[in-house]
């Protein structure tokens, strides 16, 4: 898995925030987008795209974009 492509999915669940900047580093929860909603997409795009269930204790126990890739 591409980490570039990764990142694209991810920002791409935050199409109403155009101007928001994310890394690897980005402390997802974080986020002004960031809300229960953004977290049920971004685990339905997980296993859409890479087959890959996250777990809800899984979600709450890491912060950075790159620990929830690293999970996959």
């Amino acid at each position: 898995m591409k980490e570039k492509f990764f990142l694209e999915n991810f920002i791409a669940e935050f199409e109403e925030e155009p101007n928001i900047e994310i890394d690897f580093n980005t402390k997802f929860k974080e986020l002004d987008g960031w809300d229960s909603m953004t977290s049920m997409m971004i685990v339905t795009m997980i296993d859409e795209n890479y087959n890959v269930v996250i777990s809800p204790d899984e979600m709450k126990q890491i912060s950075t974009i790159r620990e929830l890739y690293n999970l996959i």
